[in-house]
């Protein structure tokens, strides 16, 4: 990354295209953010990851049914509104959007929004910020219920349906209320919620009760002919649904389907690693470390190794996927060494920190580890991250300090940790760089969804007749929202929610 100049606009390296982003005051639409972007074959799942990156309150869904991994986007734009943008990207594919539970969600043509359970209670309208990415829907909701303080109960049904459908969540979502993460993490998943004695009760679309539990195919590999799958893994006409199989047939599956990670055929490896990301077995980390690293694959096939590290928990790879913040050969792999090393979690920062501080003593050199480590730091969340953004956020001695201080100020908002409304105000106070008080005010923003431009003034004077209400909704130490969550797993595997002692 580039350290931003001095005027409105900063430059952001992200996924093989330049997007920039002039700061706005927070009053403004987060949709008339001005943006220049220049994709070039680039998945819509990216294109639209990388705008929703950029604007303050901005939260943008593409709805089941949208195969965004495959659909790719050529399209250039200098200084145009954010909506204008994003409606010529998704009308060139037939697509269109719609406002839901506090999103933008973006769809096919007849696409019906699902209704939401109209419950006012205190736990549903709780404000919350969730991230998740290749995320076990279960595990997503141990997150979201950990947040929110909330009681879920998860029948074997749902445990088992869940297994069946090997389903996963994407989601980038700030501020919104409890009730709408809830209703977004299950869009798509076949599950319904309700709220039934102060708890949140699953169901599995369809209530079909009458169904045994026990009949369902949930046994594992046991049953399954391993060999022919693989074998139809590498078959066009079959591979979906072999991959749809294999990652339903458990941690068996990970060692013949990782010898696959060796063919040639990009298809074939693919969908290799799509089961390994959902079967999660950690023993397969080695084989996609290797394909990962090899320069010579094709680069959605080094993306989506990335993608499975991440998935795998592979504390291992933490430090090939710090070389790789710092990739001279696409932008787009060192964001997607950031998104693992995000969703690998707390095993990273050890080694990230110490990367991080070998940057930060040098004058020059290694911005991608200096610049995507604060970005980490903040998605991360712990008292340790934030401690050492508002570090960063004080930073004057570095030829490469102004930058220094833009991405903390980033990495802050995405901890979303109140805690640091007052040291980040402080901050503020003393920023004389425009451009990275807007930023600071912008996750700020984020955090208090107080409409206030980068005044330092009016921010105190709003502290001070808000300080109460904040200070009794703190952040908890380790809150599960960013920080990998160990839970205890039931015969197939899944989280035990209603488990005693658990959620």
């Amino acid at each position: 990354m580039r350290a931003p100049s001095r005027s409105l606009a900063v430059t952001f390296a992200l996924g093989g295209l330049t997007l920039l982003a002039a700061p706005a005051l927070a009053q403004q639409d987060p949709m008339k953010t001005k943006v220049s972007v220049n994709f070039a074959g680039t998945p819509l799942s990216a294109a639209v990851g990388h705008l929703r990156d950029q604007a303050v309150g901005v939260n943008l869904v593409v709805a089941p049914g949208v195969e965004a991994d495959r659909l790719t986007v050529t399209a250039s734009a200098k200084d145009q509104p954010l909506d204008e943008v994003l409606l010529g990207i998704i009308s060139k594919h037939g697509l269109v959007q719609t406002r839901w539970c506090g999103a933008l969600v973006i769809h096919a043509p007849g696409w019906t929004a699902p209704a939401v359970p109209d419950v006012r209670a205190t736990a549903l309208e709780e404000w919350v910020t969730l991230q998740l990415e290749r995320t076990p829907v279960l595990a997503g909701l141990e997150r979201l219920a950990t947040r929110a303080k909330l009681e879920v109960v998860v029948s074997a049904r749902v445990r088992a349906h869940a297994a069946n459908t090997a389903a996963t969540s994407d989601l980038r979502l700030f501020n919104v209320t409890a009730r709408h993460a809830l209703a977004h993490l299950l869009l798509g998943t076949g599950i319904t919620w309700a709220w039934e004695g102060g708890k949140v009760v699953l169901a599995v679309e369809g209530d079909a009760r009458d169904v045994d539990p026990r009949t369902l195919d949930v046994t594992g590999a046991g049953k399954l002919d391993l060999p022919k799958l693989v074998a139809e893994l590498r078959a066009p006409a079959s591979r979906d649904v072999a991959m749809r199989v294999l990652q339903r047939a458990g941690k068996d599956a990970a060692g013949p389907v990782a010898g696959l990670l060796r063919d040639p055929d990009a298809p074939t490896v693919l969908a290799a690693l799509k089961v390994l990301a959902v079967v999660g077995e950690p023993s397969a980390s080695g084989a996609v470390q290797a394909v990962f690293r090899d320069r010579s694959r094709p680069t959605e096939v080094r993306l989506e190794a990335a993608a499975t590290l991440g998935a795998l928990k592979a504390a291992d790879a933490v430090p090939l996927l710090i070389t790789h913040l710092d990739d001279q050969g696409s932008f787009r792999i060192s964001e997607a060494a950031r998104a693992a090393l995000t969703a690998i979690g707390e095993p990273a920062l050890g080694p990230l920190e110490v990367a991080y501080r070998r940057a930060l003593a040098r004058p020059e050199g290694e911005d991608g580890v200096l610049y995507r480590s604060l970005l980490i730091f903040g998605a991360i969340g712990t008292e340790r991250c934030t401690k050492t953004l508002l570090a960063a956020l004080g930073k004057t001695d570095s030829p490469r300090a102004i930058s220094i201080r833009h991405h903390a100020a980033i990495g802050l908002g995405l901890a979303g940790d109140t805690k640091t409304i007052e040291p980040m105000i402080d901050a503020l106070a003393r920023e004389r760089e425009f451009v990275v008080a807007s930023y600071i005010a912008r996750s700020l923003t984020w955090i208090t969804e107080a409409d206030i431009p980068p005044q330092p003034d009016r921010w105190r004077l709003w502290w001070s007749q808000n300080r109460e209400r904040f200070e009794k909704r703190k952040k908890p130490e380790d809150d599960g929202l960013f920080d990998p969550i160990e839970l205890p797993l039931d015969e197939q595997g899944l989280p035990k929610l209603d488990a005693p002692g658990g959620r």
